[in-house]
């Protein structure tokens, strides 16, 4: 989806949209249903790293200074997915045992997202033929995860609201594994964890998270793999300083920039905080669209 057929379409199908889009926005903001607020900083930075990668995804393109916002910035099915994930645990913790009430939300958001074809194309095919999960080994579910923390009263809760959310789709070990890796990464960092604390747990209990950033720039390809991609992203988080430094390292990485960044950016946003030269613009592009702005 790199192509320049694909970054083409993408702004087509933008420019259509906005109109709408428009519409949209000022009827919610006259009823007063605009949504500009984000009640955890995990959830908006996960949204932040899904925009921030977007215009970089999947692209021969890596470096430590390049734009973080972009004309092709825009929410991929990261932002679509978590804000899934948010309503679905909003709406109630009590989940049939094979996850169909996570399922429900997902293709929902699915099938009201700007730009389906962010999705893959398995999960296209589940959402579209109602069928049951796939045995996704992906980093899907991992990216979807972050609101679990934000629902969940211990530790054991963020694991099994964590599987709920993956299986659904993800029902392979590797897939529940970057999940929950993902979701107790988050936890602890809204626990008051610091990097280090976290990276030691993670470590110990999920992957060995030992990296060297030269090495990723030089040798780190394409891949949605979430054995290879979701322990990336977590170290990523977990060895910076700040948020800013979070999102450039994912660029100076590659890869599947919009899942990578947007997995940091959840556990960077609960470390660090963030800045306002990310969140005005950030702002600024989901505006356009109405995952979280419009509507109930």
């Amino acid at each position: 989806m790199a192509s320049e057929e694909y970054e083409k379409r993408i702004q087509t199908m933008k420019r259509e949209h906005m109109q709408l889009l428009k519409d949209s926005y000022r009827e919610a903001k006259a009823a007063g249903k605009l949504r500009v607020k984000f009640m955890h900083n995990g959830m908006f930075g996960a949204i932040i790293g899904d925009l921030i990668g977007s215009s970089y995804e999947g692209k021969d393109q890596k470096g430590y200074n390049l734009p973080f916002f972009t004309e092709l910035s825009h929410p991929t099915d990261e932002t679509y997915l978590l804000d899934a994930t948010n309503k679905a645990l909003s709406t109630s913790k009590c989940f049939a045992s094979d996850g169909i009430a996570f399922g429900q939300f997902y293709r929902d958001a699915y099938f009201n997202s700007a730009f389906a074809d962010d999705y893959g194309h398995m999960f296209r095919q589940w959402a579209e033929d109602h069928t049951g999960p796939y045995q996704s080994y992906g980093n899907g579910a991992a990216s979807r995860v972050a609101p679990v923390a934000f629902y969940a009263e211990s530790e054991a809760e963020v694991l099994d609201l964590a599987e709920l959310s993956a299986k659904c789709t993800h029902n392979s070990e590797e897939g529940v594994k970057g999940a929950q890796a993902v979701a107790l990464s988050v936890y602890l960092a809204k626990q008051g964890q610091s990097a280090d604390e976290i990276r030691d747990r993670i470590s110990h209990e999920f992957y060995p998270l030992y990296y060297d950033l030269e090495d990723l720039h030089n040798e780190f390809g394409f891949s949605t793999d979430a054995e290879t991609t979701v322990p990336v992203a977590i170290w990523i988080a977990c060895t910076s300083d700040d948020f800013k430094e979070v999102m450039s390292k994912g660029l100076y990485i590659g890869g599947d920039t919009d899942t990578i960044l947007s997995i940091a950016g959840a556990i960077a946003g609960e470390l660090y905080g963030i800045p306002e030269e990310f969140s005005e613009p950030a702002h600024k592009i989901l505006k356009e669209y109405s995952v979280f702005y419009y509507g109930e």
